[in-house]
This record gives C-alpha cells, structure tokens and sequence, in this order.
C-alpha cells in the first residue's frame, strides 16, 4: 500500500492512495464503462441535466460487488478493527461525465458523504486531465490529480468535489463508502497522526 499525502503540509487533506487498485485489461475495462453507460441510460436519463454527480448502480454486476469487497479488506487492513453499521450499504456509485454535461463546476458540487458514511472511497477508471479537489483543514482548495485504476481513500466529512471535464470522452470513476460505528476521526487518527475535523 502506498500512502501520499496532499496539499503544502501533511495536516491539510487526510488521504490515502492506491495506485493499481483494480487493472481492467482493454477488454474488462470496456465492459465496465459499458455497463455504466447502460446504468445510467436505462435508469437516470436525465442525468445530464441533474445537478446529482453519482448514481447508483441498479443492476449491480458481480465486479461491482468485488471492488467493494478489495475496498472492505484493505480499509480493514489499514484501520484496524472497526464494527460496520447494521446501515452500511455496500452499494457502488458511479460518475460518468464530460465537457457536456459536467463542463462548469457549480458551488452545489461542493459535498460530502458524512451522513452515510465513516470512510469514502473513489476509484479512478478513467480519468484525464481532470481530478479531484479538496476543502483544506486551513480552507484551502487542494487540487489532487489521480491516476488510472487508482483509488482515494478519505475521511467522510471532508469535503471535495470533482473537477470540471474539458474533454469530449467521459470520465468514469466508482464512489464506494463504509459506514462503522466507530467515527471518521476514529478511524483516521490511526492513521494520520494528527487531528482533523
């Protein structure tokens, strides 16, 4: 596992990386942009027009499935022991977007997953030019670019949000979440030697 910590002092964002997550050769990775682009036209067709980033995938095949389970194993392995919520979810959401339809980041955005979740999750199948921002604990946007297949791992309650397409193809990328009974803070001081909020 590789940790790399962003922004001008390790206290600013709390992240984890992943490089090679998960490696889809040409074929599987084809497949997986396929089924994403089939979820969201067969489910949420309006999704352009929508201020939402994520969906849900309804018809959830089985790699779905094992991306979150790898996701599950190694936050186990990183953290510790921690007791997952009788809500946790282990529903995959994906984001699909380009120059057309996610060309101009809005203030509405800026979120975070601290109602549903303890530890968030991104991982990057195809990404370009555009990554992925963080709200400092000094206030500060930091900007992080991720690699293909590479996946994020951040506390619930830091806010974020994706950066504006500028390319016609589609960027994909999979948002997966724990909910534990333990606390973000919990969870991530066992890692991060320092505070946050």
């Amino acid at each position: 596992m590789v940790r790399r910590y962003i922004g001008p002092t390790k206290i600013q964002v709390p992240i984890v990386t992943i490089p090679d997550f998960y490696n889809p050769n040409f074929i599987q990775k084809r497949r997986l942009k396929r089924i994403i682009d089939d979820n969201y036209e067969q489910y949420f067709p309006w999704q352009g027009k929508s201020l939402n980033m994520n969906v849900p995938m309804i018809s959830e095949p089985k790699i779905f499935s094992e991306l979150y389970n790898k996701f599950l194993d190694i936050s186990r392995e990183m953290f510790g022991k921690f007791t997952l919520s009788d809500r946790n979810l282990s529903t995959c959401w994906v984001y699909r977007g380009n120059k057309i339809d996610r060309g101009n980041r809005t203030e509405k955005w800026w979120h975070n997953h601290s109602t549903s979740s303890t530890i968030n999750a991104v991982y990057y199948l195809q990404v370009f030019n555009d990554g992925v921002s963080f709200i400092g604990l000094d206030g500060q946007v930091q900007d992080y670019l991720p690699k293909n297949n590479e996946l994020i791992i951040f506390p619930a309650d830091l806010v974020h949000s994706p950066q504006p397409c500028t390319l016609q193809k589609y960027r994909y990328s999979v948002n997966m979440e724990i909910l534990t009974e333990e606390t973000s803070s919990d969870l991530f001081s066992r890692v991060f030697k320092y505070g946050f909020s």
